[in-house]
């Protein structure tokens, strides 16, 4: 939330990346990826209109749900610029081990010796390959196909808020991971220690502003889902938001690491200040 302004936008135009989808395949633009997600989309919204309708969850809605957490968990462009800077750093640390490491070049009989090689790299001609989209895809789908099966392990509880009058929010890191011990920061913080399949950690995923999904590896007792509760989870939904949070017109309360709580207004206009 780097500039803290509030606006309004048609929910279609939230978290919108243009041909975020789209392969390239031997120069040829290919739609067949998008039109799958398409399906699965539909199938995902209709199970969220049924917990939405019920106020629970059924094996097959929660399937839905977990197949939703695992794409907003790989599948962002922000996941996606991490990725290609990870692969890109990759290279670049074996160039440099190459330029470094003798022991490297022993038993090489490709032609290649480390003083062409040497040579080269003193040149700044040796670059990293940059990862088109269709590689990047392609990892973030393997990274789906192995989170979702962890993430079937988790106890999941849905948190309902409709009695207390208190609406959750989202962010643009849908998923929330943050420690159960309240005083321990969100993923990221200097408190860290937190991620999927990790003793103690809290996923939290709104569904919508009355409805959100609780998930850790633990049993535990049921919780309370009151003011203090719901407020606590919107402030760590913040703490982990890149630059933007999502709610409705009535507004929202979030609690700070102190436990104090702050309506919209002043969470909007501390970030503007800071």
């Amino acid at each position: 939330m780097k500039d803290a302004k509030r606006f309004s936008s048609n929910i279609e135009d939230v978290a919108v990346k243009k041909h975020f989808n789209r392969l390239t395949i031997n120069g040829e633009h290919i739609y067949e990826l998008e039109n799958s997600l398409a399906h699965t989309e539909g199938e995902i919204s209709n199970s969220f209109s049924e917990i939405r309708n019920s106020r629970k969850l059924t094996r097959e809605s929660l399937t839905a749900a977990i197949s939703l957490i695992s794409l907003f968990a790989c599948r962002t462009p922000a996941i996606r610029k991490i990725l290609e800077s990870f692969k890109e750093n990759v290279q670049e640390h074996l160039f440099h081990a190459l330029a470094t490491q003798d022991e490297l070049w022993e038993g090489r009989d490709d032609g290649l010796t480390q003083e062409m090689y040497l040579e080269t790299y003193g040149k700044g001609e040796i670059k990293p390959v940059i990862s088109d989209k269709t590689s990047l895809i392609k990892d973030e789908l393997t990274m789906v196909k192995h989170l979702a099966p962890l993430l079937l392990k988790i106890k999941w509880t849905l948190l309902d808020s409709a009695h207390c009058g208190e609406s959750f929010i989202i962010s643009d890191r849908a998923v929330a991971l943050f420690h159960k011990d309240k005083r321990k920061g969100p993923a990221g913080s200097v408190w860290g220690g937190v991620g999927f399949g990790v003793p103690d950690t809290v996923v939290h995923f709104p569904i919508s502003s009355e409805l959100a999904l609780y998930g850790v590896l633990e049993d535990e007792e049921k919780l309370d889902v009151n003011v203090d509760l719901v407020a606590s989870f919107n402030g760590h939904v913040i703490g982990c938001a890149d630059r933007f949070i999502y709610f409705n017109n009535n507004g929202f309360l979030a609690s700070d690491y102190t436990g104090k709580k702050h309506d919209e207004s002043s969470v909007l206009e501390y970030h503007h200040q800071n």
